[in-house]
């Protein structure tokens, strides 16, 4: 929104109905802070408004959400030949090297996976590490797993899930891993002690590509660590996904993660840190895949 403003067009905001007034207070921020009326409005609804603004006298549709409601987006502004953007999710590998500072990548895939309750587009959702630091990394990464606080007042540092299908899709997703013989290390299920939407933050071994947890988008506080024995071994299972949104590689030689990188078929890949591409206003932000336009 804020691009299209600086460019001089003006915006109908539409966000989620499951987050609907953090929209409705961009737009109210805008209006107390003198931009003109009309220039910046908010829509509040269902997927019915949504088509509906869609399908209207627009000039640019960007949406940011499922693939399915990308596709039926990127059908009627075809029909029309209205351009689009499409932000439609992930399921970002992290690799880590055997040079790699561990503590810091660590605290890597801990922020990435479980900032905002794991609920963001480009978080981490699966880690490829090299063998022979496999355990101390897991050692490390549980350390900080299980000194995080969760609750919804007062400090913390995790907080509930927004939408309980969501809570729902995560919990099956974990169930079918364990059935599948997914080790859980921390968490595995939903935080019973507090009211709410909770689910532990859960770290799992033992994962494969048969299973949803690893090629799906979970959305949630999950933390899946598979041992690898290679670089090229790593490479080849991040690239094992239909989505090709982020990604982040760790190692004390920096040429070596630009390499890395360069092999990942994702739309940016962060080097020793994770999700920077999207808070970097001049660096790119966009998906290959599933993860849109």
């Amino acid at each position: 929104a804020l691009q299209a403003l600086v460019a001089g067009n003006t915006v109908v905001l539409k966000p989620s109905e499951v987050t609907p007034f953090s929209g409705k207070l961009a737009v109210d921020i805008f209006d107390s802070a003198g931009l003109p009326e009309g220039v910046f409005q908010v829509a509040l609804g269902d997927g019915a408004t949504g088509a509906a603004l869609v399908d209207s006298d627009i000039d640019k549709v960007h949406f940011t959400g499922s693939v399915a409601t990308g596709r039926r987006i990127a059908e009627s502004c075809a029909r029309r030949l209205v351009p689009y953007t499409l932000e439609l999710g992930g399921n970002d590998a992290m690799i880590v090297c055997s040079d790699a500072d561990l503590d810091s990548a660590a605290g890597g895939a801990v922020t990435g996976s479980m900032f905002n309750t794991g609920q963001y587009c480009c978080g981490t959702e699966r880690v490829y590490v090299m063998a022979d630091v496999a355990d101390e990394f897991t050692d490390r990464v549980l350390d900080r797993v299980k000194a995080l606080r969760q609750g919804s007042s007062g400090s913390f540092d995790v907080g509930p899930m927004c939408f309980e299908p969501q809570l729902d899709k995560v919990e099956s997703q974990v169930a079918d891993a364990v059935a599948s013989g997914a080790t859980v290390l921390a968490g595995g299920a939903r935080n019973e002690s507090l009211k709410g939407l909770f689910y532990q933050p859960t770290v799992l071994t033992d994962v494969d590509h048969s299973m949803a947890v690893m090629t799906e988008e979970t959305f949630g506080p999950v933390l899946p660590i598979v041992s690898v024995a290679s670089i090229d071994e790593a490479i080849e299972l991040a690239n094992d996904t239909s989505y090709g949104l982020a990604g982040s590689v760790w190692t004390s030689d920096e040429e070596k993660g630009v390499r890395i990188a360069g092999r990942m078929r994702t739309g940016s890949v962060s080097i020793n840190d994770m999700a920077v591409t999207y808070g970097i206003p001049e660096a790119p932000f966009g998906g290959r895949g599933n993860s849109g336009v």
